[in-house]
C-alpha cells in the first residue's frame, strides 16, 4: 500500500522517508511497530541555538514512531549497525524474530565502505 505522494504536480513523487516506511511496514494491517529516537553521524550537539533535537539542521536526529520514518537521515548504524539503538534490534526486541527477518528482506542492503 503506497501512501499519497508528497508531490502531486507535475508528476507524482514520493519522498525517501515514505518509501522507507513502506518497506518497513508494507501494509496497514501489518502489526509491526518500531519506535526509535537516536542520533546519526551528522548530528551536531554543539549548535548555536539549543533547539529541540529533532530540529537538527543537518537532519541528524532520526525518529521512527509506529514504524513511520518522521525525520532524520539514515546511515548504516541506524539500520543495523550492531548497537542496541538500531532499527533491526528494536524490531527484534519489540516484535519478533520473524518480523525482524522480514524487514531485513525488504530493506536494501547496507553499502560497504
Amino acid at each position: 500500500e503506497l501512501p499519497p505522494p508528497a508531490i502531486l504536480k507535475p508528476v507524482e513523487l514520493w519522498t525517501g522517508k515514505q518509501l522507507f516506511t513502506c518497506m518497513l511496514r508494507p501494509s496497514r494491517a501489518s502489526a509491526v511497530f518500531a519506535n526509535l529516537e537516536t542520533k546519526n553521524k551528522s548530528y551536531n550537539p554543539l549548535r548555536q541555538k539549543p533547539e529541540p533535537e529533532a530540529m537538527c539542521p543537518a537532519d541528524g536526529w532520526v525518529v521512527f514512531q509506529n514504524s513511520e520514518h518522521l525525520c532524520g537521515s539514515l546511515d548504516k548504524s541506524q539500520i543495523g549497525g550492531g548497537n542496541k539503538a538500531s532499527l533491526l534490534s528494536v524490531l527484534l526486541r519489540e516484535n519478533s524474530e520473524i518480523a525482524a527477518a522480514q524487514a531485513m528482506e525488504r530493506l536494501p542492503p547496507r553499502p560497504a565502505r
